[in-house]
């Protein structure tokens, strides 16, 4: 909201902080740098008031002024929270910061410890399950409060110490201590080592027995981005980030009789050069994980396909990913369609330590295709047992790992796409997409351009160049030598610039004027209407008829940074919009630029071509052909 409107609550993040040493407007900007994906970890610090304005529904004309807060009205003690049994708690709570010194926290414990003793007591009388709920919370917090004021520390890690993630039959130890550094004189027990279902402990010896579930998976999945719910496999677990560490250390002391708990998860070290180690929770992991790709496929059904329907071959490739240290051998087949046939049927596979990864190569032969989906899938088998998914990493060093599990599944369609034969491509990687993968699924003979070939190579022998995804973003070889792409184009070539944010500035790197601001559009809903604003350009009729059927079955959105203005040599030639926007237009340009032609395509196919969408690889083929004529 602004100023001039109807306001209940001003907030000024750009307050200063003396304890934090900065204000909060720029402690969420530096946290928000940490964000990988969009703003590329840039921070902007800012000084000076921030002024947000809201509102209450419905509003309360006694709350618009400025010094009204979010937490005018809420229960912000445990008495408000739960009633006359809460004073005394808030009265610990008290006790215990006025005890509080920086030379001396321990000072604050026994307060703490009366705390937690009058919230225990609560708790075993509470019947209403919300208020249980909110002292249960509060016991936690007491003592979490009360290990940080007594230097309780718990460490519990695996010996050895650098050891990779464990996998099923795997046994290894745990060193695990309490040490107490404040100034109270407090007599720890030992810790005691605590395992899920599967986990057997024995002492401080752990064995993952073959029954354990795979704790790196997190209990919510999806098949893909058509799901728009993820499926639980543990409904206990809603609302958290992940799943519970499966082994836990507790330890215990007291504080004038009042027991305390403290609980760490397991940790093991990992090499991760060349930033030393990093420190991970003692999660496991499969065996052997099986990566299929690519996960979807499509097979062109269409008069320019190079063989005739029901003999196309698809190539598929089996990822292998040991994560054993001990020898691991067996058999990686597909598993087909009745009537498919896969060649060779299967490859033997052997590993004798972990992190060896290897990959297989598959063709595949439909008997029959429509546009339906047909599924392969991928089984590793060793032992007796049968591994049929794998996972891909997110790795940061500021966060603790995650798994993102998926089948080994391809999904493979057959699409009514006319193609032409022996198109040579040359792709600009950006940040990375499938597009490339998509291309070479159309027949295409695609090389990917690094900074040499963007320096020296002849262009003149690709039939299309490309840039992908947010290259201008992230490729300053593409910035350096742009001229030579336009030269390309001048002299005959066929270049598409797919979606890109500002960093792609129009006047500079395009051959004709334009602009693309920090804040140009995007159509976000991917069902959007579409209309077609060029029938009868050559991109809507060879060598395929496009429709606005074609922009059917799209996956999580339309596109993104629309030219907001442009030359007039410039055709455009799709709108659409999300509900109440204006019709967007600057989505698709393209433009005849000497004897070559220029289009900027900032539609989703980074989305759509790894997902198999017919509409988006028919559309692609037609922008491969610009330059060549039916």
């Amino acid at each position: 909201m602004c100023a001039s409107e109807e306001w209940t609550v001003r907030v000024d993040s750009g307050e200063y902080s003396p304890v934090l040493g900065d204000s909060f407007d720029n402690i969420a900007r530096r946290g928000l740098s940490f964000q990988r994906s969009q703003n590329s970890g840039r921070f902007t610090p800012t000084i000076g008031p921030s002024y947000s304005y809201y509102a209450e529904e419905p509003k309360d004309s006694s709350l618009h002024n400025a010094t009204a807060t979010f937490y005018d009205g809420l229960p912000t003690t445990i008495e408000r929270a739960i009633g006359a049994a809460g004073k005394s708690i808030d009265d610990a709570a008290a006790s215990a910061v006025k005890a509080f010194t920086v030379a001396d926290p321990s000072a604050s414990a026994p307060a703490l410890a009366q705390g937690l003793k009058l919230t225990r007591e609560a708790i075993a009388a509470a019947t209403d399950p919300d208020i249980k709920h909110v002292l249960t919370i509060k016991e936690q917090q007491f003592q979490e409060a009360i290990n940080a004021c007594v230097g309780a520390t718990l460490i519990a890690v695996t010996n050895p110490p650098v050891m990779s993630a464990p996998v099923a039959g795997q046994t290894f130890t745990v060193d695990a201590r309490l040490e107490i550094r404040g100034k109270l004189a407090l007599t720890p027990s030992a810790p005691v080592l605590t395992g899920a279902t599967g986990w057997r402990v024995e002492g401080y010896r752990v064995t993952v027995g073959d029954d354990a579930v795979i704790s790196t998976k997190p209990y919510f999945s999806r098949k893909g981005l058509q799901e728009s719910r993820y499926t639980l496999s543990d409904a206990t677990q809603f609302g958290r980030p992940d799943s519970p560490a499966p082994l836990i250390a507790t330890a215990s002391y007291a504080v004038d009789g009042v027991p305390v708990e403290i609980k760490e998860s397991v940790k093991r070290r990992e090499a991760k050069l060349p930033y030393g180690e990093v420190i991970r929770e003692m999660r496991s992991v499969l065996r052997i994980a099986v990566a299929l790709t690519p996960a979807h496929a499509i097979v062109a059904t269409g008069q320019q396909a190079n063989r005739p329907a029901g003999q196309q071959e698809v190539p598929l490739e089996v990822t292998l990913l040991h994560n054993a240290d001990a020898l691991t051998s067996g058999q990686v087949a597909l598993k087909v369609p009745a009537g498919w046939k896969s060649e060779p049927a299967s490859q033997p596979f052997q590993f004798a330590r972990a992190g060896e990864r290897a990959s297989y190569s598959f063709r595949v032969t439909p008997s029959a295709i429509d546009a339906k989906p047909y599924t392969v899938e991928a089984v590793a088998t060793s032992g007796g047992n049968e591994y049929r998914e794998g996972y891909e990493l997110i790795d940061h060093r500021d966060l603790e790992v995650r798994y993102l599990y998926r089948p080994s599944t391809a999904e493979v369609r057959g699409v009514n796409v006319t193609t032409v034969a022996g198109l040579k491509v040359g792709y600009v990687m950006g940040i990375g997409d499938q597009v490339p993968m998509g291309l070479q699924q159309l027949g295409a003979q695609v090389t990917l351009l690094d900074e040499r070939a963007l320096a020296l190579a002849d262009l003149s022998v690709f039939d299309t160049i490309i840039t992908g995804t947010r290259a201008y973003a992230v490729r300053d070889d593409l910035k350096t030598y742009n001229s030579r792409l336009l030269d390309y184009v001048r002299a005959g070539g066929n270049m598409i610039v797919l979606y890109n944010t500002q960093e792609l500035v129009p006047n500079t790197f395009a051959p004709l004027p334009g602009e693309l601001p920090r804040s140009a559009e995007e159509v976000s809903e991917e069902n959007s209407p579409v209309t077609i604003l060029a029938p009868a350009h050559q991109a809507f009729n060879w060598p395929n008829k496009i429709t606005a059927a074609d922009f059917d079955g799209w996956v999580e959105q339309r596109g993104s940074k629309f030219f907001t203005k442009w030359d007039s040599a410039y055709t455009p030639m799709i709108s659409t919009f999300d509900k109440n926007q204006p019709p967007q237009s600057g989505g698709w340009l393209t433009a005849k630029v000497g004897n070559g032609t220029w289009t900027y395509f900032a539609y989703a196919l980074h989305r759509q071509l790894p997902y198999g969408v017919a509409g988006a690889y028919r559309i692609t083929a037609n922008l491969l052909a610009l330059n060549k004529h039916p």
